[in-house]
């Protein structure tokens, strides 16, 4: 049995009774792990805690073993979402093998307002955290 996470290289081969013999090498990809997501946000510029201009979050995404495939950002008080997926951005890479690691974006809110937010990370294994 093959339970280690990551990418596992397996050999298979096979004799007949005549000897002839054949081989084949292949992966095993597991991730059983869910990606995880961090949040930091600007500092509030006015009193009190209030927010006198944009507001900028910065989501930080991090998945060990298959990589990050993308981050969802859905602002549930209006409905907008934004879906980041690195290698489409530039800041990541689509071949499953090697995906990108740690993957950082900012999301920014400039409507007045209080604001609910949800975020969603998903791996090239299709592991998901949602942080709302």
């Amino acid at each position: 049995m093959i339970s280690q996470e990551g990418i596992n290289t397996i050999t298979v081969s096979a004799d007949d009774n005549v000897l002839n013999h054949s081989e084949k090498t292949g992966k095993v990809r597991i991730d059983k792990t869910n990606p995880t997501v961090s949040i930091t946000k600007t500092e509030p510029t006015g009193l009190n805690g209030w927010n006198i201009d944009d507001v900028t979050l910065s989501v930080k995404a991090c998945d060990g073993v298959s990589g990050v495939k993308s981050i969802t950002v859905t602002d549930t008080t209006d409905g907008k979402t934004v879906t980041i997926r690195p290698e489409k951005n530039n800041i990541g890479t689509p071949d499953i093998d090697n995906g990108k690691k740690e993957v950082t974006q900012e999301y920014v809110i400039k409507d007045s307002g209080e604001h609910s937010l949800k975020i969603e990370v998903e791996d090239y294994a299709g592991n998901k955290c949602t942080y709302s």
